[in-house]
């Protein structure tokens, strides 16, 4: 018998009457899932929204992806049968689709379909749409498309994962009115957005696709997104049982460590601190200047920030990355690479011409605890040594984004996930790279990338280790602390709640299951 058919007892105590389900109806005693974020979505176009694991969510289920991961984070089928380079350089990859795929609507989902998709996300203002935007698409007959780089990219196939959104595919009904895209889905994932259900910025129902290609296999007829801004008002409704999973952080664990129901899953999958965005000096002439980024660095007691902020689930980083696979360019070495040593700040202050300090404008999130305490505290420290933070708090992951894109803050707080060096550089430190707002071209980044793409498979570690080197001493950023993610769930009410593998990837939410199954 189908899961979505069995009689369970609903996690959720009716704390809401939703009615009018656009994509199907509910029978009594169905299977539902509630989930709860902090802030609403910036979209549910896949070629705009955000790509963290909770933000993902509201795209995740109604986008099915050509490939994916499996519980070890290796690559796996998706939409995609199979996939492989057709070439010795990485320059070019065949996927071959799955056979009988449509699209939610019935429609079918062929080889042109995925080019046409892409072609779209690669205009769009999402995170991960620069690393598509020098792809060549062909679709070869039906079933098959092959993808081609203008340069080595080893990582070809994994931009086809959900992590990074390109390889969601969307419909024609989507594509041909795209500005739909941000109020209903148009995807072949394994549900679809109930449109009357649903309440912009409230609360956000997905009910199952009939025309997903693993419809046996899903777990609830009905899965809720609540948006609830406040993270304790979010524990307290996972404790009562009103939501089934969070994500959460170091400011509520106090509140849950212990809780008989609460189960607690984590992962170190990011670092955070500043960015330094304005590196020609265009607005802020000082960062254009080694002697003044290594200076910030060097002000900072990550230790104590990292105590402060994370308790137990931080700790100091002087390297803008987090431990992974050996693509991510993590050194050991370098994780305490610039030691708290504020006379030697001053001292390269001085030495570049601002004894007198300076003043850095730096939106930050807001909206996180840990994240707001870290840079009030950061704030205090380069006070130290005569620089004024002139912080500037966002409510919500839209409203910092803004911010970021508008080039009128010379740095910004981000908390970035552990990703392969190559796609690192692509997003962070290459001209497009979304957090690159500037568009500023290092001679010394654009080399060291070109080394690491065209680097064979047994140097690729060493390469990746010596730039992420350069990046540390020539003070790119101001990595604070590397901090773990953490989701909190009912344990009465779900399970499979889990990181895949060592990816700071979540599991998706279509392989979750009710709890005692």
């Amino acid at each position: 018998m189908r899961k979505l058919h069995k009689i369970l007892a609903p996690a959720v105590i009716g704390i809401f009457a939703l009615t009018g389900c656009g994509g199907g109806t509910q029978a009594a005693g169905s299977s539902e899932l509630t989930l709860a974020v902090s802030s609403e979505p910036i979209g549910l176009d896949p070629a705009v929204a955000a790509n963290g694991n909770a933000s993902a969510w509201f795209v995740d289920l109604a986008y099915a992806s050509l490939l994916t991961l499996d519980e070890n984070g290796e690559l796996a089928p998706g939409l995609a049968s199979s996939w492989e380079f057709t070439d010795t350089s990485n320059t070019q990859v065949r996927v071959t689709l799955q056979e009988g795929l449509t699209f939610a609507d019935g429609t079918a989902l062929t080889a042109s379909s995925v080019v046409d998709s892409i072609e779209y996300f690669k205009t769009g203002s999402g995170p991960s749409s620069t690393y598509f935007k020098d792809l060549e698409l062909e679709a070869t007959d039906d079933l098959n498309v092959v993808i081609t780089s203008p340069e080595p990219n080893p990582l070809l196939p994994t931009l086809l994962t959900p992590k990074y959104m390109g390889g969601g595919v969307i419909s024609s009904a989507g594509l041909n009115s795209t500005e739909t895209l941000n109020a209903a889905t148009f995807g072949a994932g394994p549900y679809v957005l109930d449109t009357a259900a649903t309440v912009s910025g409230d609360r956000y129902v997905y009910v199952p696709n009939e025309n997903y290609y693993k419809y046996d296999e899903l777990d609830f007829d009905k899965i809720t997104i609540r948006i609830i801004p406040n993270l304790t008002s979010q524990v307290q409704a996972l404790k009562t049982g009103q939501i089934d999973v969070m994500q959460g952080d170091n400011s509520i664990m106090g509140e849950v460590e212990g809780v008989d129901n609460v189960g607690i899953t984590t992962q170190p999958t990011l670092w955070n601190g500043l960015y330094f965005a304005d590196r020609d000096g265009t607005l802020s002439p000082e960062l254009a200047d080694r002697k003044v980024r290594q200076a910030l660095n060097y002000a900072v007691d990550r230790e104590a920030i990292a105590a402060a902020a994370y308790g137990d689930y931080g700790r100091a980083e002087t390297q803008p990355a987090v431990p992974g696979d050996s693509s991510h360019g993590y050194d050991e070495e370098l994780s305490k690479y610039y030691s708290y040593d504020p006379a030697k700040a001053k001292e390269l202050l001085a030495e570049a011409g601002y004894a007198d300090g300076f003043t850095l404008s730096v939106p930050y999130k807001g909206q996180q605890a840990p994240s707001t305490t870290m840079v009030q505290a950061l704030s205090e420290q380069l006070k130290a040594v005569g620089v004024t933070l002139d912080l500037q708090p966002s409510t919500n992951t839209g409203e910092w984004v803004s911010k970021l894109v508008s080039q009128t803050h010379g740095a910004f707080q981000q908390d970035s996930s552990g990703r392969p060096l190559v796609l690192a550089a692509q997003m962070n430190w290459l001209p497009g790279g979304v957090l690159n707002p500037f568009n500023v071209d290092d001679p010394d980044i654009g080399a060291a990338y070109d080394e690491l793409i065209h680097a064979s498979t047994e140097d690729q570690e060493e390469v990746a280790r010596d730039f992420m080197q350069m990046l540390v001493e020539n003070a790119y950023t101001l990595p604070v602390v590397s901090a773990d993610e953490i989701y909190l769930y009912d344990t009465e009410a779900v399970e499979s709640v889990g990181f895949l593998g060592n990816t700071p990837k979540l599991s998706p939410i279509d392989t979750w299951t009710r709890a005692g199954e």
